[in-house]
């Protein structure tokens, strides 16, 4: 049996169809397109991602004209987010900021040889301090080049003092 294709009338009636039944069984819908969704995810990926790939510049440039327009309903979305999940945004700062440390830790105490830059004390791992061989309040920096490992009585005595004058005080320089 040979059926010809339906006319731009009866698809615009079918389209009506489905909207009115949409509307009248919302349940209904949204559990049939979560199955859908659930059955054909990879090809909803791959859907998704050639259209991205097609369209990229142009759907980048009316994201940024969006947020151009709406920058202050933007601003206040990212508030309300950050204030609904305040405490998961800084147990993950917290998290990312230990495992920085805790490289950061391991590369200098292989570096170091385990031993304090001061008195050459053996460290314990879980007891050493990071310490900025130049205070950030003298203008050091918070990078991994201006770190050492130092054991916590050399470093409660250098406090921020300039690593030149600490040494001095210690007797290494003249």
């Amino acid at each position: 049996m040979n059926k010809k294709p339906p006319s731009e009338k009866e698809r615009e009636a079918s389209r009506c169809r489905t909207r009115a039944w949409s509307a009248a069984n919302p349940e209904r819908k949204k559990a049939a397109d979560t199955a859908y969704r659930a059955a054909n995810a990879e090809k909803l990926r791959l859907y998704h991602k050639s259209r991205y790939q097609a369209n990229k510049e142009k759907m980048a440039a009316a994201s940024r004209e969006n947020y151009l327009k709406n920058k202050d309903a933007y601003k206040e979305r990212a508030r309300k987010s950050l204030d609904k999940h305040r405490a998961e945004h800084y147990a993950l700062v917290r998290a990312r900021r230990v495992k920085k440390r805790d490289s950061v830790k391991k590369y200098l105490f292989k570096l170091q040889n385990g031993r304090c830059a001061y008195c050459r004390c053996k460290l314990d791992f879980a007891a050493m301090h990071i310490d900025h061989i130049m205070p950030v309040k003298l203008g050091g920096k918070n990078e991994r080049s201006n770190y050492q490992l130092t054991c916590p009585s050399c470093n409660h005595t250098k406090c921020a003092k300039h690593p030149i004058a600490f040494a001095q005080s210690l007797g290494r320089l003249l």
